[in-house]
């Protein structure tokens, strides 16, 4: 039983699962076969692929965020064989402890994102992220959470990635609850990267729109009509609980030398930025320049050969840190 006092804290909570476990994948895929028509972009093994980043993940937490009280993992009773979790500041968490067991197995993270503050233990500040989400540079809590006020990272929409982006669809549909349900009219999508949350603003959200949250939280994968989490950013924005700030972004679809000239004359040192994990030359010194958050982000439109982005993370962040065995 966890004893820290949660009152100041800030946690941060990880989704991971390993595709590479056979009995895991198979599961998955007995389940994808059962259950009809799936967007692409739902079931892509893109979703479900490991490269070893939590390991790499942690490890920046470690260097950049030792602050951070206690590290909640979230995963379908999976735990990676390099995983120290007798450290005192691990748990594990499995699917059937936040979500109800008749839903259970779900494919889907949007499903386990409703349950997020139904962690046992989890104080009301929390960070959320994947397990492709880093820290690049020395950060403070308040570079989260600032004057009782969480800061919510978020980035212009473009328009030409809704019709096509299953998740961009989401976005837009909660961008109209929340204006139907509080008057909040936010056309910003959020950046894709670690995320600051209070619990009881999140349990509040999901509860506020009940039926579709549980609707939700039953879908093995990703179906068009859901409740994203984004909507508990939505929320505390329209009850003043959250500050919002642009960010520079780097377009993934940008060649290189576009995206280097983007930074410079937009901002030297963005607070965050998130790119795709094709191999092209000068990455490692596009990320030298160390915002304080990245994501290298796997997805169904990654083409090409990778980056050995294990390798390529170990030269970022070499040294073993206190979560390893």
């Amino acid at each position: 039983m966890l004893t820290t006092n949660y009152n100041s804290a800030i946690d941060l909570v990880y989704l991971w699962c390993d595709d590479a476990d056979i009995s895991w994948r198979q599961k998955r895929l007995k389940y994808q076969s059962q259950s009809g028509a799936i967007d692409f972009q739902a079931a892509h093994p893109s979703r479900f692929q490991s490269h070893d980043e939590l390991k790499y993940s942690l490890r920046s937490v470690a260097k950049f965020a030792p602050w951070i009280n206690h590290i909640f993992i979230i995963s379908d009773n999976q735990t990676p064989s390099w995983l120290d979790t007798s450290n005192p500041k691990i748990t594990m968490i499995k699917h059937d402890d936040i979500l109800p067991k008749a839903n259970l197995p779900v494919f889907n993270s949007m499903a386990i994102e409703t349950a997020l503050a139904n962690i046992q233990g989890l104080s009301e500040r929390f960070l959320y992220a994947n397990d492709d989400m880093f820290f690049g540079s020395p950060c403070s809590p308040d570079f989260f959470f600032q004057n009782g006020k969480a800061i919510i990272r978020m980035k212009p929409a473009k328009k030409r990635k809704i019709k096509t982006s299953q998740y961009a669809r989401h976005i837009t549909a909660m961008q109209q609850l929340a204006a139907k349900a509080w008057g909040l009219k936010c056309h910003m999508f959020p950046h894709h990267n670690i995320d600051a949350y209070f619990r009881s603003d999140y349990q509040k959200a999901m509860e506020f729109f009940k039926e579709l949250r549980d609707k939700t939280a039953r879908q093995r994968f990703r179906e068009e009509e859901a409740l994203q989490r984004v909507i508990v950013d939505y929320y505390m924005l329209s009850h003043h609980h959250a500050i919002a700030k642009e960010v520079r972004d780097v377009d993934v679809w940008l060649p290189f030398l576009q995206k280097l000239k983007q930074m410079f004359l937009k901002e030297k040192h963005p607070d965050s930025f998130c790119t795709n994990i094709n191999s092209f030359k000068g990455f490692d010194k596009l990320l030298n320049l160390r915002p304080p958050l990245f994501c290298l982000n796997d997805t169904e439109k990654v083409s090409g050969l990778k980056v050995d982005i294990p390798s390529f993370l170990a030269s970022l962040f070499p040294d073993k840190c206190e979560f390893e065995k």
